[in-house]
């Protein structure tokens, strides 16, 4: 009886740290999202939900500053002055070749897989 109740315990534990590491659904934040204000596009960077624990969760960068990290299941975005944007994932900072390096409209928006 202790053991089954200790199972079901740590089962308990690990569906709910599960539950925690989802992040939020685009459509339910949504209508959350300001507008973009004139002269300025969007870039989202997103991560596909991963089993592996392990899974990486590096930095972003634009133009070279850091804006934030991915982490798997979760997205964020930025905003910046239309023009040309260097996105770098931290691990390949060094190659140049490695840099997304989109026009960015105003009004754009551009999505990025990590």
């Amino acid at each position: 009886m202790k053991a089954t109740f200790k199972l079901a315990l740590a089962v308990a534990g690990a569906a709910l740290l599960l539950t925690g590491c989802a992040g939020p659904r685009y459509a339910d934040v949504s209508s959350r999202i300001p507008e973009l204000e004139s002269g300025q596009g969007r870039i989202y960077f997103y991560q596909l939900a991963s089993a592996n624990a392990d899974a990486a969760q590096p930095a972003i960068l634009v133009d070279g500053r850091k804006v934030g990290r991915s982490r798997p299941g979760r997205f964020f975005f930025v905003d910046r002055p239309a023009g040309s944007q260097v996105l770098t994932i931290a691990p390949d900072r060094k190659d140049p070749g490695a840099a997304i390096k989109p026009d960015l409209a105003s009004g754009q928006t551009v999505y990025v897989r990590v």
